[in-house]
């Protein structure tokens, strides 16, 4: 199973622009362990990573059953013509970030336009921009509350509420348990955006739109994910800023890099690192229901809908009649 990711490998300089490199990892090594560095590659688009395929051998393209990836259609083009044998899988947590980039545009805009200024200390919606991107089962009464209220002094015209609704949509995607429950999750996700009349909602469902078939191949390949990709691009970052033995360099680009055994299950994700978010994510699914019930708030009494948010999942799981939903 490999794992393909890019990352700043170092910084613009007022002579020099960023320098991007590639990193390719075997996300499940067949004698077991964490996730093992193959290389890193100079650049980060379509054709490095066919040159670097195609010196591997016909082996090693030939035992690559899964290929996890970010939406970007160099890598997606390079990993479909160099590895026919293989399944794309579209990382999750960048498919979610589409829609929490999409949901700050909204808060902006919605912010922006009648205050005529950027968020200050203060504008309702800039007070919720952080709780606005939290998961709905990860919010406590007290965040609900803050939510609600900056919703309801500055959202006027409802968009950002629509907007965060469609996020839990999408979230509500990784939490099937079957590849047949995740379309249909997915279709109410695109009805939802399709009529909110928000042009960045639009712009993202037709982005997501385009990957469907590599976004429900999570589901065929177990849970595949860049997670354990961004891991060990952290551990590059960590071991270029320091001199330290063992170092060794990338045959493919001269640059160097240290990477430090460990005993498997001894390295974890970061707290507040993508992969920490990976695993939050596939951990804490979304129940069921919640969707189709966490949008009555936008007509319902907001303390009502507050009271009845906070009993979660026990009341959604009871409303919810649709027999592909249930678990």
């Amino acid at each position: 199973m490999l794992g393909v990711d890019e990352t700043a490998f170092l910084k613009a300089t007022p002579t020099s622009p960023t320098r991007f490199a590639t990193g390719l990892v075997d996300l499940r090594p067949a004698g077991g362990g964490p996730a093992r560095l193959l290389d890193v590659v100079e650049g980060r688009s379509g054709r490095v990573l066919s040159d670097w395929i195609d010196a591997q051998g016909e082996a090693f393209t030939r035992g690559v059953q899964v290929a996890a990836l970010d939406p970007f259609r160099g890598y997606h083009t390079a990993l479909t013509s160099r590895l026919e044998y293989a399944t794309a899988v579209l990382d999750p947590f960048h498919v979610v970030r589409l829609l929490t980039s999409a949901a700050d545009e909204v808060r902006r805009r919605v912010q922006n336009d009648p205050l005529g200024h950027r968020g200050r200390k203060g504008d309702p919606l800039y007070g919720i921009r952080r709780v606005l991107l939290r998961g709905a089962e990860r919010h406590t009464p007290a965040s609900w509350a803050r939510l609600l209220a900056g919703v309801d002094v500055g959202d006027s015209g409802g968009q950002l509420a629509q907007v965060w609704i469609a996020l839990q949509d999408l979230r509500h995607v990784y939490g099937a348990v079957s590849t047949g429950q995740a379309r249909h999750r997915l279709h109410r996700f695109y009805w939802r955006c399709a009529t909110a009349g928000v042009p960045e909602l639009t712009r993202v469902a037709r982005t997501i739109s385009a990957w469907q078939d590599e976004l429900l191949a999570y589901f065929t390949t177990g849970g595949a994910s860049n997670g354990p990709t961004e891991a060990v691009n952290l551990l590059i970052k960590r071991t270029k800023r320091v001199s330290a033995s063992g170092s060794a360099t990338s045959p493919s680009t001269g640059c160097g890099y240290c990477c430090t055994a460990a005993p498997p299950g001894t390295i974890g994700p970061q707290h507040g690192s993508e992969d920490a978010n990976h695993v939050l994510r596939r951990g804490a699914g979304l129940p069921d229901g919640l969707s189709a019930g966490v949008g009555s708030y936008l007509t319902a009494d907001r303390q009502a809908s507050t009271n009845r948010l906070r009993n979660l999942p026990s009341e959604l799981m009871a409303s919810d009649t649709s027999p592909c939903l249930k678990r």
